[in-house]
């Protein structure tokens, strides 16, 4: 069972979109949270934002082809 702080921390990282990109990118970048907001700039932040999710989407079309060339 999660202790109560540990719970609320999971809600509130759960409707934090931007802290929850920050703290992945922080694991992706091998850096703590801290660090990351010492470093990286809001417009690089947003950058990097961009990036992932146009990264997402072109894994998901070659999943999508993938599929579709193992169905045949």
């Amino acid at each position: 069972m999660l202790s109560p702080i540990l719970k609320a921390i999971e809600q509130e990282l759960e409707s934090d979109n931007r802290l929850y990109f920050q703290l992945s990118l922080a694991e992706a970048l091998h850096c703590t949270l801290f660090e990351l907001k010492d470093r990286v700039t809001d417009e690089e932040l947003a950058l990097w934002a961009a990036y992932f999710s146009i990264k997402s989407k072109r894994q998901e079309k070659e999943i999508e082809k993938i599929k579709r060339e193992t169905r045949r």
